[in-house]
């Protein structure tokens, strides 16, 4: 199958030199190359990037019955031509997620009886041309959604003699070995529950791997949103294991990270932010998991444009500047217009109003403050707000003196105009 190998011979080399891998496989040994390499039966315990530099056109390289640990990103990055890697009867716990990155001539890869316990879900997705992967005899208790999903030349899989947990979650493997069968041969058995254990993954159903198919339990209603708005649409589903939820728009897959103002909420809720015209249209919510899918009923977003001057806000009230005395009560007056209604906030000087008891807004946007005090003086901006613009409007206000110099005034110029009596009455009622 690889033709006649070259072996460099036992011995106890922990790690491999570029240079000296460079000079057998190209000059030591002349003719030898581009023909196998061959690294068996040493006590190699790592490679490298930088391992087999130079040796671009190795199409062969046997590494079993060494004592290789890891398979660390991109250690085969310099041997693009390789078609058969032998790694079996090693060590390795650890392998790189790109470690197997630009192989895409690689037909055989053995890697078993070792102890992998875990493989990301790229960590083969980049072996186009794989036919035969034997992972047998290591420690997979899971596979990852996908694992094998791009081995477009996929003809022979070995999962045998793992820790496979049999569950829904490796139920997307099933399903692809199944639809394959014709032109994969796939040997994958079971471990846990106990009552599976030793049955062949293929072999089994839905039921027997207790998945639950999606079931929409709430599905998207039509939502009226205005220019610059905020629209939500629920979507919530259960099953077993929990179903992922994709929103579609227009029969399209919205993905989020390609627009900020698309966010999915935690609970499948899709929140669209700054609302425009071309968020218009049809929304589908779809809810996903390895036993299967279901998509909801349309809902339409319908975008309310705004007609000329509609949305343009107005002050129907506004404040004044006043003079008031210290311990005396001031209302200052405010309100706004639009379409749609306004928000109102004050603030004074430029800073938000404390929250204190002796400052109410109303519901109409009027400012009242009691007990006036000296620090209350200043510039008081009433601000109206809503989803098209924004307009404020300012009043000054002074505070001078306190409340009984005040009262003292009124009563002198009172005592002048009106009798005593009339004085009396004034002070009860301060």
């Amino acid at each position: 199958m690889i033709g006649r190998s070259y072996a460099v011979g036992s011995s106890d080399v922990g790690w491999v030199n570029t240079q000296w891998v460079g000079k057998y496989f190209l000059g030591i040994y002349p003719g030898i190359y581009p023909r196998p390499g061959d690294l068996r039966f040493n006590k190699i315990r790592e490679i490298t990037k930088h391992t087999f530099k130079n040796l671009g056109k190795l199409n062969t390289l046997l590494l079993n019955n060494n004592h290789l640990i890891r398979i660390e990103d991109d250690a085969f990055q310099a041997t693009p031509e390789l078609r058969y890697l032998y790694l079996y009867k090693n060590r390795i716990k650890f392998i790189g997620k790109d470690a197997f990155k630009g192989l895409h001539n690689l037909e055989q890869l053995y890697i078993h009886f070792n102890k992998i316990e875990k493989i990301e879900p790229s960590t083969f997705a980049d072996l186009p041309s794989l036919e035969r992967l034997f992972l047998h005899q290591n420690r997979l208790t899971k596979i990852p959604y996908g694992a094998f999903k791009k081995l477009k030349s996929l003809k022979r899989l070995r999962l045998d003699s793992n820790a496979l947990i049999c569950d829904c979650e490796i139920m997307w493997l099933a399903e692809m070995l199944k639809e394959k069968q014709d032109v994969t041969q796939a040997a994958v058995t079971c471990e846990h529950p106990v009552t599976l254990q030793g049955k062949q993954l293929m072999a089994l159903s839905n039921e027997d791997l207790r998945c639950k198919r999606p079931k929409l339990t709430e599905e998207p209603n039509d939502v009226d949103v205005s220019f610059g708005g905020t629209a939500y649409f629920t979507c919530r589903a259960d099953g077993d294991p929990k179903p992922d939820i994709v929103w579609l728009h227009n029969s399209n897959e919205i993905l989020p990270e390609q627009d900020e103002r698309y966010s999915i909420l935690d609970d499948g809720t899709l929140m669209i932010t700054e609302a425009q015209d071309l968020d218009e249209g049809v929304y589908e919510c779809m809810a996903k998991n390895p036993a299967g899918e279901i998509k909801s009923r349309a809902a339409k977003m319908h975008y309310l444009k705004l007609k000329e001057n509609k949305g343009i806000l107005t002050f129907k009230e506004q404040p004044v500047d006043s003079r008031v005395p210290v311990g005396s009560t001031i209302v200052l007056p405010c309100g706004a217009v639009g379409d749609p209604d306004p928000t109102i906030h004050w603030t004074q000087n430029g800073i938000a109003l404390p929250r204190v008891f002796r400052y109410h807004v109303s519901s109409t946007g009027t400012l009242t403050i009691k007990n006036v005090q000296k620090n209350d003086a200043g510039v008081y901006q009433c601000v109206a707000t809503n989803q098209v613009s924004t307009i404020a409007v300012e009043s000054k206000i002074d505070v001078e003196g306190n409340y009984l110099v005040y009262h003292l005034r009124c009563f002198i110029m009172l005592s002048k105009i009106y009798n005593v009596s009339n004085f009396i009455m004034y002070m009860l009622f301060i």
